[in-house]
């Protein structure tokens, strides 16, 4: 099983909108407007994306598992979305689920 760090997934915990709905709605929240936005954005040094990424909160993570240079991390996630979404620029798609609601 891979242990990815706690951190990654904080961000992008919430994906799932019906759990959410749920409990809105059991404590009182009313009425309840759900959106998904989705965007593409250029990125057009991926390098220092993936840098920015690894040398974020997820560092101390990093650093607390030992073993690892963060450099090599973000040298590989590099590759990785080089890989899956081009350079140059790199196109990489984001969502965001907004929730909007009110209590009586």
């Amino acid at each position: 099983m891979v242990d990815s760090p706690r951190f990654l997934f904080d961000p992008v915990s919430c994906h799932k909108i019906d759990p959410l709905k749920e409990q809105l709605i059991h404590i009182g929240f009313d009425p309840i407007v759900i959106s998904v936005q989705r965007h593409e954005y250029d990125i057009l040094d991926v390098s220092a994306f993936a840098h920015a990424l690894v040398y974020s909160p997820l560092l101390f993570e990093i650093r607390d598992r030992g073993g690892v240079n963060p450099d090599e991390i973000a040298e590989a996630l590099t590759e990785a979305f080089k890989k899956e979404y081009g350079s140059n620029p790199m196109r990489y798609p984001m969502q965001a689920i907004l929730f909007e609601t009110g209590k009586p």
